[in-house]
């Protein structure tokens, strides 16, 4: 685990693989699904290498079969991975439908949170590592509830963490 301390609610799994990408090699995070083929958990590590995917927007077919599926004309579906990080916006693996949360209070496009990490991943060299857990209720395709750990690491070697879209800071030692 990454982590200063025995904190389950801190750590990152180290085990998170390199991303893969799709075939215009924009990125796709690594998932697992339950038996209702819902993502129920993606992580993954991005690296800022010579030249970073552009991301693609969420593509209209995949986007109609997820309003289809769902009965509703007004779910905005969200991409995993956002395209300002270049995320794939035609990879069925980045997609999850928005939260109960996110229902109620129409979010759409990428949060702050997320475009300022886009800005750090213009800096060559440095990574971001991300776990996202999603749960669901019984039979429902929108999740409940949903955990997302991001660590970024500088070049540098200077880490932030971020826990469920705020900024953790470390105790001092």
């Amino acid at each position: 685990m990454i982590s200063p301390f025995a904190n389950q609610k801190f750590a990152i799994p180290i085990t998170a693989n390199k991303v893969n990408r799709d075939s215009s090699g924009n990125f796709v995070p690594k998932v697992q699904r339950d038996s209702l083929d819902r993502i129920i958990k993606a992580e993954g590590i991005i690296e800022a290498k010579d030249e970073m995917p552009s991301g693609s927007t969420i593509s209209p077919m995949l986007e109609n079969v997820f309003r289809h599926h769902c009965g509703s004309t007004k779910v905005n579906v969200q991409q995993i991975i956002p395209e300002c990080w270049g995320g794939s916006g035609g990879h069925p693996d980045n997609y999850i439908l928005p939260t109960t949360k996110q229902l109620k209070t129409k979010i759409k496009g990428p949060s702050e949170l997320e475009l300022r990490i886009a800005e750090y991943l213009k800096q060559k060299g440095t990574k971001i590592i991300f776990c996202y857990e999603f749960k669901y209720e019984i039979d429902n395709d929108f999740p409940t509830n949903s955990r997302k750990y991001i660590d970024v690491i500088q070049n540098d070697g200077c880490r932030m963490f971020f826990r469920n879209g705020a900024e953790y800071k470390l105790p001092p030692m």
